[in-house]
């Protein structure tokens, strides 16, 4: 199965550069001129140093059924959906080392399919196969609103451009 990329989002952070290419469930992240790419199985996150290509390390362990994720850099926060558990999450993620994870949303979610952090407004987006629907709400899961669920069927991705106010599925 090809995957093809969503969108590719640059920004000037201090001395360096990120990157970040969405696909489906793999992103690509340049910091500090050393790629790094964080993809999802089904059963856990993963990041591979690119230039050292046997170097993989398991950052989250445990998906039951993972689907789609983000990075949102100024917070450090890996986010990802999870079909089997039915949820959105988020950990904390240092470089290093994953901690506090988070459900930020656990309800009303059956199929979370594409998944997209807003770094501007601090809110993530998802759709849901199921449902019908692609829905926003804050990164600490508040504010929870449906934007579209009409004359849509099955969605399966969601990509945005904040700085022109896009959002794209």
């Amino acid at each position: 199965m090809s995957r093809t990329p969503v969108s590719m989002k640059c920004a000037k952070m201090s001395s360096s550069w990120i990157c970040v290419m969405l696909c489906c469930t793999v992103m690509m992240s340049l910091v500090n001129a050393y790629p790094n790419l964080i993809y999802t199985t089904s059963k856990d996150i993963r990041m591979a140093n690119m230039s050292k290509s046997t170097r993989i390390n398991v950052i989250v362990k445990d998906l039951i059924e993972g689907s789609a994720l983000d990075f949102y850099y100024k917070g450090s926060l890996i986010c990802w959906a999870d079909h089997g558990q039915e949820s959105i999450q988020c950990v904390s993620y240092n470089g290093t080392h994953a901690s506090n994870k988070v459900a930020i949303l656990n309800t009303g979610i059956i199929t979370p399919d594409g998944l997209a952090c807003d770094w501007l407004t601090k809110k993530i987006y998802w759709t849901d196969g199921d449902t019908n629907r692609i829905e926003v709400a804050s990164l600490d899961g508040k504010y929870r609103k449906v934007l579209y669920w009409e004359d849509i069927d099955q969605p399966r991705a969601v990509a945005l451009v904040p700085m022109d106010g896009y959002v794209s599925s």
